[in-house]
């Protein structure tokens, strides 16, 4: 049980970071066109686009979402590490930056998956929220002058943590 507690602990320093370093940036100078993951960034911005947000918004939806899976789900240290690593490893590369936590977040759902009760609904409720976030984003851009959500990121994420999701859990339970 301290061992959840570390963990949560953790992910909470690791949102407050985020929060923190987004209310930081305009302060700092720091452009997210330099921090964001895309076609020949440097190494800098591919380790460390994850913690800039493009507005306090974004950083408190991420963290949200990072912190709901943290705390419903068992997330361990080796997890958090795994999605972090599949976020910065993202292969493919767009002209826009992305910046965000939501490539680590859909990594964790992709791994925490098998753990719900209800698996099949846990998956179409996150690729239904891929799938509107994509509709949405589309109709927005031509309202407002928004960069969309890189929904190529986040299902390459979720796939890769899936991949880890199975590869974690016994294939036969005895008991049950």
């Amino acid at each position: 049980m301290v061992r959840r507690e570390k963990e949560k602990a953790a992910v909470l320093i690791l949102s407050a970071a985020c929060i923190i370093i987004c209310l930081l940036t305009p302060v700092i100078g720091v452009g997210l066109t330099n921090m964001g993951i895309c076609s020949g960034c440097s190494l800098t911005a591919r380790f460390a686009y994850s913690f800039f947000h493009a507005s306090v918004p974004h950083a408190l939806i991420n963290c949200w979402c990072l912190l709901s899976i943290a705390f419903i789900y068992r997330v361990s240290f080796g997890y958090l590490i795994a999605a972090y690593i599949i976020a910065v490893l993202y292969p493919f590369g767009g002209d826009i930056p992305t910046v965000g936590l939501s490539a680590v977040c859909f990594a964790l759902m992709g791994m925490v998956s098998f753990q719900s009760q209800k698996r099949l609904y846990f998956h179409v409720w996150v690729l239904s929220f891929i799938g509107v976030s994509a509709l949405l984003a589309a109709f927005l851009q031509e309202l407002i002058s928004i960069a969309p959500p890189n929904n190529l990121l986040h299902i390459y994420c979720y796939l890769c943590g899936i991949i880890i999701g199975i590869l974690n859990t016994p294939l036969i339970t005895y008991g049950r």
